[in-house]
């Protein structure tokens, strides 16, 4: 029987070994030695990399880097003041809602306005009227007339009366309405 030993090889290490010993050490101390020599020399090699056609896209120069950062801030930017006109649109639009609605109410009160001017007219005609017709009437007969009207409308009517016949209107009518009226008179002036 054979011995094991000077004949035979010895157990090489692992494949992994030797490829890491033989291959991989040796390339990157190469790659450093150029990095230095060219660092040295006052070339950037990360700019001369960039260059190079499709390994641009794998490295990213600082400046890109600040240029995204810089352009992500624009646009949370541009959210902040899209979400932000939104909500003065949304104001706005209200603004103009109360608007309208206002607009609305002061048309409906000048029309009120309007309709109560003309029936305030029309009394006021309606009054010079009635006061007229009191001027041919005796004071005798309008006193009656005049203690059953309202007693606003009474004084209206006595206001248009001229004086003379307003003092022998009330000397006619009973005592205690005449001088209601009169205070009325007096006050309403």
């Amino acid at each position: 029987m054979a011995k094991a030993g000077y004949g035979e090889q010895p157990n090489k290490g692992s494949k992994l070994q030797w490829f890491l010993l033989v291959i991989v050490i040796p390339i990157i101390f190469l790659i450093v030695l150029t990095l230095i020599i060219m660092t040295v020399a006052g070339k950037n090699v990360f700019e001369m990399a960039q260059q190079i056609p499709g390994v641009e896209s794998l490295v990213t120069s600082e400046e890109e880097a600040i240029n995204e950062n810089k352009i992500n801030e624009l646009m949370a930017d541009v959210a902040d003041k899209s979400a932000r006109i939104e909500q003065l649109e949304g104001e706005l639009a209200g603004k103009d809602d109360t608007i309208e609605e206002l607009n609305e109410e002061i048309l409906a009160l000048q029309t009120e306005q309007e309709s109560e001017d003309q029936v305030n007219t029309d009394q006021e005609e309606m009054i010079k009227s009635i006061s007229a017709s009191f001027k041919d009437i005796d004071a005798e007969e309008a006193a009656p007339i005049i203690e059953q009207l309202d007693e606003v409308l009474a004084v209206s009517v006595l206001e248009k009366v001229p004086n003379e016949e307003r003092g022998l209107i009330l000397a006619a009518m009973d005592p205690e309405k005449a001088a209601n009226l009169t205070s009325a008179f007096i006050n309403r002036n």
